[in-house]
């Protein structure tokens, strides 16, 4: 009978969770972007149950992880890691405790620090790292690619539905068609600037810029 690979099966859901919030649109308050009485959204993005849930998933695979027999524990990264996590929760829980956004957030800070502790644990073993860094590379080539179609193809149907009923559109979001506020979201509004899932170009080209210095210096080691 085969034994059960307990820190891979972690590694996975650490993973997963991490590549499924940097591939889905974030939702704080979904169906309170915009007026429902003047213009459909249709809400496809994650909620803020959605992402207690991925936080779920990341602090088991984490737990999975560091109980394992090969994991390093021990390691000074990993308890800083670990004690990070810990603080985050508890200023959270003493200062914002009434804030449901604010726990939404700290509590994807948490699990994401949690992921990068029971990750440094298994750092040592060549597989794992061959593995993450596999997954590391075809994430930066989806986001790259999301970014593309962004620009090329779903920003210029925004433009052309946005100019088709300018001032309802302008209502809809709650700006006053003439306004500075509305004068300010046509402008960026009309700026072609890929944001992926993320939502942020300056987070989009951090992370593309960091995944291609990864892919050069990989190419380089190879040769």
């Amino acid at each position: 009978m085969k034994r059960i690979h307990l820190d891979w099966i972690g590694l996975t859901l650490i993973a997963w969770s991490a590549l499924a919030r940097a591939m889905t649109m974030a939702e704080p308050f979904p169906g309170w972007d915009a007026d429902p009485t003047r213009i459909v959204i249709a809400i496809v993005g994650l909620g803020p149950t959605g992402s207690l849930l991925l936080d779920a998933l990341a602090w088991l695979g984490a737990g999975l992880v560091l109980t394992s027999r090969k994991s390093r524990n021990t390691d000074p990264v990993v308890l800083l890691a670990l004690l990070g996590a810990v603080l985050i929760l508890v200023r959270t829980f003493l200062i914002d405790a009434q804030d449901a956004e604010a726990i939404r957030i700290a509590s994807s800070w948490a699990a994401g620090w949690a992921g990068f502790a029971a990750i440094a644990s298994l750092a040592h073993r060549k597989s794992v790292r061959n593995a993450l860094g596999s997954v590391l590379l075809a994430s930066v080539v989806m986001l790259a690619s999301k970014g593309l179609v962004q620009t090329f193809v779903e920003h210029p149907l925004m433009l052309e539905q946005f100019d088709s009923n300018k001032d309802a559109s302008l209502i809809a979001q709650g700006f006053q068609p003439g306004s500075e506020q509305a004068l300010i979201y046509e402008r960026r509004l009309r700026q072609p600037d890929p944001t992926g899932w993320f939502g942020l170009s300056n987070v989009l080209a951090t992370y593309l810029a960091l995944g291609s210095a990864a892919i050069l210096f990989a190419g380089l080691a190879c040769r």
